[in-house]
């Protein structure tokens, strides 16, 4: 018989932080579940399954596979970051519509230590978005911007569209830790992260695997803990 181990899902409001009641899908066997009202689900899943989630067909998780130790607490659990359907069209709007077969593909580099449930996200972060046989290699993340402490979505969106401000880019993350990559087309995919440390040193960091299907929604959003995060180094 199988064994079968307890994992957390969790799913909040983009904006709000509110948690969201809904339903939940693995995409690739259709099982679904709930989220109650503090925006949990707790199920138990065999080890070793793949989970890549959707909520209400509207954004989908990373692609996490389930140890024999489970995913539960803040910084295992499987965790859906959602739009409210004002920003989500209003994003439709701004970023463009995905082209035909692929999806937009967003994460949130998080500082160590953090999660959903406690946001900070790493500044100064280049991300690069990899197949998984290494044949394909994007750095053309689009990066958001900080103004008076608040995300700026204007001007980076502005500068991935119109070709003529493309100077106006910005090459890294912003506290936000948040990196968008445009039309990616169905796949296994790793996310990772680079940053050179105060030391000069390269700074660690997890990597984030999700696969993208074709039915999957027009939003991926690998969020934490299961998106690239910063990973103390080893004491010598």
């Amino acid at each position: 018989m199988t064994k079968k181990v307890k994992v957390d899902i969790f799913a909040k409001n983009y904006e709000t932080s509110k948690p969201l009641e809904g339903d939940v899908t693995d995409i690739a066997t259709g099982d679904t579940w709930r989220t109650d009202k503090t925006g949990y689900a707790h199920i138990e899943v065999e080890a070793g399954r793949k989970l890549s989630l959707v909520f209400n067909k509207i954004v989908q998780t990373a692609t996490v596979k389930v140890p024999d130790s489970g995913l539960t607490g803040h910084d295992k659990e499987i965790t859906l970051q959602v739009p409210g359907a004002k920003l989500y069209k209003a994003l439709r709007v701004a970023i463009g519509k995905p082209k035909a077969g692929t999806h937009h593909l967003v994460t949130t580099v998080s500082a160590a230590g953090h999660t959903l449930h406690n946001d900070k996200g790493e500044a100064g972060v280049t991300v690069t978005l990899k197949s998984k046989d290494g044949k394909t290699v994007r750095n053309d993340a689009m990066y958001l911007g900080t103004v008076l402490g608040k995300t700026e979505w204007l001007r980076p969106i502005a500068a991935a569209r119109v070709p003529g401000l493309k100077k106006l880019r910005h090459k890294s993350t912003s506290h936000d830790g948040g990196a968008i990559f445009r039309d990616v087309p169905p796949g296994d995919y790793i996310l990772e992260a680079h940053k050179d440390g105060p030391d000069g040193k390269k700074v660690l960091f997890s990597r984030a695997k999700v696969t993208v299907f074709k039915d999957s929604p027009e939003l991926v959003n690998v969020s934490p803990p299961h998106s690239p995060h910063v990973v103390k180094a080893p004491k010598p």
